[in-house]
């Protein structure tokens, strides 16, 4: 009885190796596939059409809003 429980045991750390390599593997393939070769490269295209015109923001109630903006940005560090 003593030796079917050795073998039990055994046979139970030699599935949970083949299980603990086969996850290793996978692993190892996503990692693999995270990476880029040399550097991530991308094309840069002119743009078309006009540019949007912006305003310059001015004035009191534009610096007190970000004035509380910033406050709320700071308290959460």
């Amino acid at each position: 009885m003593e030796q079917a429980l050795g073998e039990r045991r055994l046979l139970g750390r030699v599935q949970l190796g083949k299980q603990v390599e086969e996850m290793t593997g996978e692993v190892t393939q996503l990692v693999d596939q995270g990476r880029f070769p040399g550097e991530l490269k991308f094309k840069a295209y002119e743009t078309k059409g006009d540019a949007l015109l912006t305003t310059k923001l001015v004035g009191q109630a534009f610096q007190t809003n970000m004035d509380k903006i910033w406050t709320c940005l700071m308290q959460d560090e």
